[in-house]
């Protein structure tokens, strides 16, 4: 008896955990459309936002002159966004690691020692989330 009360509290624990994330996405959702207005998003996922020794996890869009990062707080209001034109990731030196959750939920890492490299694995790596 003991033994299945507390897999169910598990199966309990494992939903409210999917659900809580499936309700921060689709805040995230909403919020985001509100940032980027009418502009087409060709990929957006969850990610994680390396920043010194730690990271953010947030929303990562990109339409088809930006990339977007935004982090929201527990309670779905946002916190912190980067609005970033693909010119300026090439021109500037806003070197970044970012962790892409594809719709399969596996994870790729994007990271490189300048922005061009940075930028063309970002492309590479969205072709093929996109093609699966």
């Amino acid at each position: 008896m003991p033994g299945i009360l507390a897999l169910l509290l598990v199966i309990v624990v494992v939903f409210l955990i999917f659900f809580s994330e499936n309700l921060q996405k689709k805040k995230m959702d909403e919020q985001l459309h509100t940032i980027i207005g009418n502009q087409k998003v060709l990929y957006g996922s969850m990610a994680n936002l390396t920043v010194g020794t730690g990271f953010v996890r947030g929303y990562f869009a990109l339409t088809e002159r930006y990339l977007y990062f935004i982090e929201s707080k527990k309670d779905g209001t946002i916190k912190l966004t980067i609005q970033l034109k693909y010119e300026e990731i090439l021109s500037h030196k806003l070197h970044f690691v970012l962790f892409i959750e594809a719709p399969d939920h596996s994870v790729y890492e994007i990271k490189a020692a300048n922005n061009t490299a940075a930028y063309n694995i970002l492309v590479n790596r969205i072709k093929k989330v996109s093609d699966v």
